[in-house]
Formats: C-alpha cells, structure tokens, sequence
C-alpha cells in the first residue's frame, strides 16, 4: 500500500523506488529487536518518533524534541499559486 501511495503521489517513478521500499522493508522486518533504526514524523501526534524493530513496536519519541513541521499548502505562503498549478496539470482552466 506504501509502494502504491509513493507512486500516486510522485507520478508513477520508476520500479528503482519499488526496490528501495522492499530492501528497506526487508531490513526492518529481520531486525525484530533493534530499536531507533530511522526516525520520521508521525503526523497523528504531530511529533518525531523512531523506528524500531517489529518487537519493540513501542512509540518512542526523539529526544530532545525538535520542533515541529508546518504542513499544508496554506504555511507555504503560495496557496494560490500551487491552485493554479493543480489545476493547469488536471489540465481545468478557470478564467
């Protein structure tokens, strides 16, 4: 579901990257008890957390905490301009 989303989202890019969510995936699945393998933001809490092994599947938060992303295109300062841009690509022009 992962791989299909990644390529939804970036324009169908190219089996590499369906290689790369696999090797990672592998990587994650036979380290059953390591702990803080990566980190990345959780967006239901709204805060970075580590990944750890599938038996130490505990919500560890990264310490000290960093501060935390602004998401959407409304914080970019361009909400207008990217609009206009799906629209273009969506191939609906409005004038």
């Amino acid at each position: 579901m992962a791989i299909q989303l990644y390529h939804a989202c970036n324009g169908n890019s190219n089996a590499y990257v369906t290689e790369i969510f696999y090797e990672t995936y592998s990587i994650w699945q036979r380290s059953l008890f390591n702990v803080h393998l990566a980190k990345y933001y959780n967006m239901h809490i709204k805060k970075y957390v580590y990944i750890n092994g599938p038996c130490m599947n505990q919500l560890e938060l990264i310490l000290p905490e960093v501060s935390c992303m602004v998401l959407g295109i409304e914080n970019t300062g361009f909400p207008q301009i990217i609009n206009n841009l799906e629209r273009i690509r969506e191939g609906v022009f409005y004038y």
